[in-house]
């Protein structure tokens, strides 16, 4: 296989247009001159092979090229696996020759463009020469495989009726979809006929269709989605349902159960539930959706539901100083176990003065012992008194429910009184006597 002798054993096979060809050969040139591989076969003057090849008693990889009987080693490397794989890729006018010791992993021996360029049909041959050694080389061919290019085209084209078999009631072919591996088809009708319209590149290439699928939507007339029972572990009040559906010119009907769907009420959100009984702890709804178009469905994409938490404690804050019988500010704030704001909280609330530590009751009184929380689940007092000059702390509370405010410094108010001791004396005349006085405002602080 150089220059115009060509020696060996060749199976030779037409490809046209790009191609990548694998070949696995199992063999050990030990002769100088053997060798075995994969060859594009032009014709007996002119050929490009990926060669394994005995070379003066060394095994090399080897790129060889002729051209007009003249060869030349266009690239070598050494190296004998057993088994070896070749791989030859076309693409346009170049020629990639690579080779692998596992199949998997590949390196890149050559890259060859011919001078004169090969047509688009060439032969894809493997080989096995003695190359004049006079000693026979036996190999074991494996596999040998051809990955014709893509160069298949497809157009789909589909057409509706009500009728079988098609008569002219049917719709004409639609144009071809954009998206052949998947688009998305217009109109309702009983039955469907799609199209394949097939091109290729060179003649002698066959189009190969895997499948086709045809997916479409029947809805039933109607259909129930029913939610498990939901019950929150602090709950006081039901709130609202609130709902996120297309109706699609179709309908839902919405109804909620207390007792695990012994028995429904209907509701059409949105809609509160504030007078629904809390009794059972639990809450389920049902959504019946119904059509009248079997190709069209409503849908429901959420079903929301708000409840009101039990009063877990008081968020309480007060002036930090005061004068003894003077007005200072409490607030009182609702919160639940989260320490979210119970805006919907109403009640009467229960306030009382602690000393410091908080749980000792203050010495003095309160001049508002109790106020109402109407609104917003928060209340403000500017009008609170308290008569005994000490540090306090504000407790509200309602129920189990508490909470206590930062500390309170109340200081004496305004001089009302004097203690004056001894508070009886004789004193004679010319005599002296000393007294002490004490000064106290009005509750005696």
């Amino acid at each position: 296989m150089d220059g115009g002798t060509f020696t060996g054993n060749v199976l030779a096979n037409e490809v046209v247009g790009d191609f990548t060809a694998i070949a696995k050969i199992s063999g050990n040139p030990t002769v100088t001159g053997q060798k075995a591989g994969l060859m594009v076969l032009l014709n007996n003057r002119n050929w490009y092979a990926l060669q394994k090849v005995n070379v003066a008693g060394t095994v090399d990889w080897q790129a060889k090229a002729t051209t007009d009987s003249v060869s030349g080693v266009r690239a070598t490397s050494v190296g004998n696996p057993i088994p070896a794989w070749f791989r030859i890729v076309r693409a346009g006018v170049s020629l990639v020759a690579s080779t692998s010791s596992d199949g998997s992993t590949w390196t890149t021996l050559d890259t060859y463009t011919p001078g004169m360029e090969y047509p688009l049909e060439v032969r894809l041959a493997l080989f096995v020469a003695d190359g004049l050694s006079g000693t026979a080389h036996t190999v074991d061919i494996d596999y040998v495989r051809v990955q014709i290019s893509n160069d298949a085209t497809v157009a789909v084209s589909t057409r509706l009726g009500n009728s079988s078999p098609v008569d002219g009631t049917w719709t004409a072919w639609s144009s071809p979809y954009p998206t052949p591996s998947g688009s998305v088809m217009a109109g309702v009708a009983r039955y469907a006929e799609f199209r394949l319209s097939f091109a290729v590149t060179y003649p002698d290439h066959t189009p190969n269709i895997g499948a086709v699928n045809v997916s479409w939507s029947l809805y039933p007339a109607s259909g129930t989605l029913t939610t498990e029972d939901f019950a929150p572990p602090d709950l006081s009040q039901w709130g609202s349902l609130a709902v996120v559906h297309t109706l699609n010119g179709q309908t839902i009907a919405y109804e909620y159960s207390t007792n695990s769907g012994g028995s429904w009420t209907g509701v059409s959100p949105p809609v509160s539930l504030l007078a629904v009984s809390t009794a059972s702890g639990k809450i389920r709804f049902r959504a019946t959706l119904s059509t009248s178009n079997a190709t069209i469905t409503p849908t429901i994409s959420e079903m929301r539901l708000s409840y009101r938490h039990l009063l877990d404690h008081f968020f309480v804050t007060a002036s930090a100083s005061a004068t003894a019988g003077a007005s200072f500010t409490v607030t009182i704030t609702a919160k639940d176990a989260g320490n979210s704001t119970m805006t919907w909280w109403t009640g009467t609330v229960a306030i009382d003065a602690r000393l410091s530590d908080g749980v000792t009751p203050g010495g003095g009184t309160l001049g508002t012992t109790s106020i109402a929380i109407t609104a917003g689940g928060s209340t403000t007092l500017s009008t609170e008194t308290y008569t005994k000059a000490e540090t306090i702390r504000i407790r509200a509370s309602f129920g189990s429910a508490s909470g206590l405010s930062g500390l309170v410094v109340v200081a004496p108010g305004a001089l009302d009184h004097l203690l004056v001791t001894p508070s009886v004396v004789t004193i004679l005349p010319f005599d002296g006597r000393d007294l002490g006085a004490q000064g106290y405002d009005r509750w005696n602080n």
